[in-house]
């Protein structure tokens, strides 16, 4: 009978993960719609933004996207602090009130998707 040797379980399991791991992080967008958020939809009304634009609008961890596409305006809570090398931030050294940040998307919008003081060196960098 043959032995089993349980250090290649622990191999062949890891592996396996790692692959859905990256699959995940690769496959699936991560972005988050705001579709039916009833706060940021207002925040977007208020800004002028109209509505089936802001169908289209959704965001990851730190940034707004349009229709699949980064705005390169961040998102966040409205005190976190700028990732100023990544995104432009509404709120200068911090990301902005919600507000603030509708204004700043749909100035990117204006600008063509993304916005004029996108820190990038070129455009859809993020």
């Amino acid at each position: 009978m043959a032995k089993h040797n349980p250090h290649l379980y622990f191999l062949v399991g890891g592996c396996i993960l790692f692959i859905f791991f990256i699959i995940y992080g690769f496959w699936f967008d991560h972005k988050e719609p705001i579709l039916f958020d009833t706060e940021w939809r207002s925040e977007f009304k208020k800004a002028g933004v109209p509505d089936p634009i802001i169908d289209d609008l959704a965001h990851d961890d730190t940034t707004w996207y349009y229709d699949g596409a980064s705005t390169c305006v961040a998102y966040g809570d409205w005190d976190d602090k700028c990732p100023r090398h990544e995104n432009y931030c509404a709120g200068g050294m911090n990301i902005g009130d919600r507000y603030g940040q509708a204004r700043e998307v749909y100035m990117a919008l204006k600008n063509g998707g993304q916005h004029a003081k996108c820190p990038l060196i070129y455009p859809g960098a993020n």
